[in-house]
């Protein structure tokens, strides 16, 4: 392949099957002949990238990392507007997060990878629904389903309304600190029901985030900024895989483990009370 790449002028070296028909269908020229190059040296580098990786990873030195990112979606921009490019790129081609309604951005990303870890998490460990509120890569609030007191639905203007367990998570984080949530990203660790649908049209927010969603609830979700409100679906049987993980900053890699422990409700350790038996509540 590599080979063939590199003679372009007068080789068309083919490395998708997807592009048998754009093959035959259309007029060849010199700079499809170099799209179809970039796509094969692409596919050789990734696959050389394997090899080098593996031997690097039982190597004792282990001195050199080597990554292959594919596009997966394009953002608004970057984190700010004056960053005019902005993408999801993929390792692997795996990407657990797909855009349902409205453009994403690159803060929405950051906050819909923290807040979803956060939630899927929380729920897994203490197996009820949760929900996040989180503004700019951190929690304003977090929140269970365990029932409200008639004082709470009150305060937090629900007393009319029949709530169902991940709208009781959502108003619990929502209200954890609503001034700091205003314009919030919101995590769902459930199946959205048009109960908290309603609840979440009612407040300020940039985007939704859940592994699925009722069809009356998307129908209302689709209804807020006029039409333009960011819902994302995520993939709950999705796991990364990756051993390391790697954070570019001011033309540095940063580097470590993977964090992949699974918390359980042993690990919330030595309690340092008199009284060292704790209720499930």
């Amino acid at each position: 392949i590599r080979a063939a790449a590199k003679n372009y002028e007068h080789v068309i070296t083919i490395t998708d099957p997807e592009d048998y028909e754009y093959i035959m269908e259309h007029e060849i020229n010199l700079n499809t002949k170099k799209i179809f190059a970039s796509k094969a040296f692409n596919h050789i580098s990734s696959y050389d990238t394997s090899i080098s990786d593996y031997f690097n990873e039982i190597s004792e030195t282990n001195n050199q990392i080597n990554r292959s990112y594919n596009i997966s979606t394009s953002l608004k921009y970057g984190c700010n507007p004056h960053q005019t490019f902005g993408g999801v790129f993929t390792i692997n081609n795996k990407n657990p997060f797909s855009v349902i309604n409205g453009s994403c951005g690159y803060i929405n990303m950051m906050d819909a990878i923290h807040s979803w870890q956060l939630v899927k998490e929380l729920s897994s460990c203490l197996n009820l629904p949760s929900a996040a509120s989180f503004k700019h890569t951190s929690p304003a609030g977090v929140g269970t389903s365990r029932p409200l007191t008639d004082i709470l639905k009150k305060i937090y203007d629900v007393e009319n309304d029949e709530l169902t367990p991940l709208a009781t998570a959502f108003i619990r984080a929502r209200n954890s600190d609503p001034m700091s949530s205003f314009g919030d990203f919101i995590a769902l660790s459930e199946t959205v029901d048009a109960c908290t649908a309603k609840l979440i049209k009612r407040f300020i927010s940039d985007g939704v985030v859940a592994p699925d969603y009722s069809e009356e609830a998307l129908e209302i979700l689709k209804q807020k900024r006029g039409g333009k409100y960011l819902i994302l679906k995520v993939d709950k049987n999705y796991e990364n895989i990756e051993k390391l993980e790697n954070k570019e900053l001011y033309g540095i890699n940063l580097v470590q483990s993977v964090n992949n422990y699974k918390i359980n409700k042993e690990d919330i350790g030595e309690i340092v009370t008199e009284n060292k038996e704790l209720s499930a509540d």
